[in-house]
């Protein structure tokens, strides 16, 4: 009886751990692997007023392509809307001064930022600084991000192939959202994390968004939650299989009322609108970036072989 009530305690015990890891392992990397890489690619945009004070604008994330550092934000962050009512002039003129807030370190420490005014890149120029889609109705914009020159920093971008395209966004799609809104997170260099879903694609280029999202969003970048799996040629492993890829950048508001013939009341909650990664791909892979991109990628080499030259 002794050696049955000995054997059912260890049994018990064995089992307990083996549950407690069982349940540990997997919240552990569900809470924390998605969102790491990403994070880290973030940076909020923003003013200054008259006292020299910075305060937040708007927010943005690093890609690279063909190893040259670029930003994304959406259009509306950089340039002003038109006020006139020609559907060809939608946009009006470029806002300036912008900056943007960068961390000297990769753990992003409070009080080590430092801004860097985006137009230094083009000789104090904003004009031709930036690349916009051929669309003007898609509100998405890419500049070259030389600011992060060393080493550290340029390991922070997201490779250009973590865009996802549009065959692979599903409708219904849990998404996170990292973004700067008010005065939240852009002192620190941390993004504040919503989660939300995509709940309708308006073509291959604009997602509608159910989310909790805030002014100082725009430009921020809107990614898949990975999806937790276990492979089955080794149960006793846990690993992401699915997701954790970028789907676009979120811009904003849609009122319903904008809808022409409707006539949906006022009241109605305006929809959250994403430019997809579709769009972003088609940006890159036109013509026309090709050509900004040889221009910059010439830029890029001449600042690092001007630095590998003043190293000692």
């Amino acid at each position: 009886m002794k050696k049955t009530t000995a054997f059912l305690f260890l049994f018990i015990f064995a089992f307990s751990l083996n549950l407690h890891a069982y349940e540990e392992k997997p919240v552990h990397m569900r809470t924390t692997a998605p969102c790491q890489d990403f994070l880290k690619a973030t940076f909020s945009i923003e003013k200054r007023n008259n006292q020299n004070n910075y305060y937040p604008h708007a927010s943005g994330f690093y890609i690279k392509y063909d190893n040259v550092p670029y930003a994304v934000t959406a259009r509306h962050v950089v340039q002003s809307k038109s006020k006139t009512q020609d559907s060809d002039k939608i946009w009006g003129d470029l806002i300036k001064p912008l900056f943007i807030r960068m961390h000297v370190d990769n753990d992003n420490v409070p009080g080590t930022s430092r801004h860097k005014e985006i137009c230094l890149l083009n000789n104090n120029r904003y004009e031709g600084l930036y690349f916009f889609h051929e669309d003007p109705s898609i509100d998405a914009a890419i500049f070259p991000a030389f600011f992060k020159t060393s080493v550290s920093e340029v390991s922070l971008q997201l490779p250009y192939n973590y865009i996802q395209k549009d065959e692979l966004v599903l409708t219904g799609e849990d998404v996170h959202i990292l973004g700067f809104p008010g005065p939240y997170g852009f002192v620190e260099g941390k993004s504040v994390v919503r989660s939300g879903t995509v709940c309708f694609k308006l073509g291959k280029n604009i997602y509608l968004l159910d989310a909790n999202t805030w002014p100082g969003d725009s430009g921020g970048m809107v990614i898949s939650k990975p999806y937790f799996g276990v492979p089955k040629d080794n149960l006793g492993t846990y690993q992401w299989q699915l997701g954790g890829k970028l789907i676009g950048l979120y811009i904003g508001r849609k009122n319903p009322q904008d809808f022409k013939g409707f006539n949906l009341p006022e009241s109605l909650e305006a929809f959250r609108i994403i430019v997809s990664g579709q769009a972003l791909i088609d940006m890159v892979e036109s013509r026309q970036f090709k050509e900004y991109h040889e221009r910059w990628k010439g830029v890029w080499e001449r600042i690092k072989d001007k630095q590998s030259k003043s190293q000692p």
